[in-house]
């Protein structure tokens, strides 16, 4: 079953901010960030239950070929999609009322 996927504003505001950065270097790299995240999202939403679990049902997933991943939550028809993170980020910034945990 594929699922509906939501995106956060947050998630959204912080993939803007990946593909412009790629966009702004040479070559193709802001297309190729967006086929590998076009790529990674299809994945997630046929099979989420591929990912490794986080945090309690905060389900991770790495974008191939760039250090960015996704971190999302199931529902019963939908996927919501919390933030894409780049890797260097404190990995703490993630566990708050964003994404429901303190």
């Amino acid at each position: 079953m594929t699922r509906r996927l939501l995106f956060s504003p947050d998630a959204l505001a912080e993939v803007e901010e990946a593909h412009d950065w790629y966009d702004s270097h040479p070559g193709d790299v802001g297309a190729r960030f967006v086929r590998a995240y076009e790529k990674l999202m299809t994945r997630i939403a046929s099979h989420p239950q591929h990912f490794p679990v986080l945090y309690s049902n905060i389900h991770r997933a790495r974008v191939q070929g760039f250090p960015y991943f996704f971190l999302f939550r199931l529902g019963d028809s939908t996927i919501q999609i919390l933030a894409c993170f780049h890797t260097s980020q404190d990995p703490k910034r993630w566990r708050g009322p964003r994404f429901g945990s303190s």
